[in-house]
């Protein structure tokens, strides 16, 4: 989030969520702009369904040239 790592108002109670962290890097989109991470690299997106594969994805083209990506993509159950 852009203040801290906190729970979306626009997310239902019962909605799966992921926190992202991109290492420090501030103002990552996550998810196509779903989220953006906060000053310390963390953002919390939606997830999807529960039970269910999510993909989570990090804008690669919008982090500083130095920065080095592992994996753009993220699934999780």
């Amino acid at each position: 989030t852009a203040h801290g790592a906190a729970f979306s108002q626009s997310m239902a109670g019962n909605e799966p969520r992921m926190m992202i962290d991109t290492g420090d890097v501030a103002g990552v989109p996550v998810n196509g702009n779903s989220g953006v991470t906060n000053r310390f690299g963390v953002g919390v997106v939606s997830a999807g369904s529960s039970y269910r594969r999510s993909d989570i994805s990090v804008d690669v083209a919008a982090l500083p040239e130095d920065v080095d990506v592992s994996s753009s993509v993220i699934s999780q159950v």
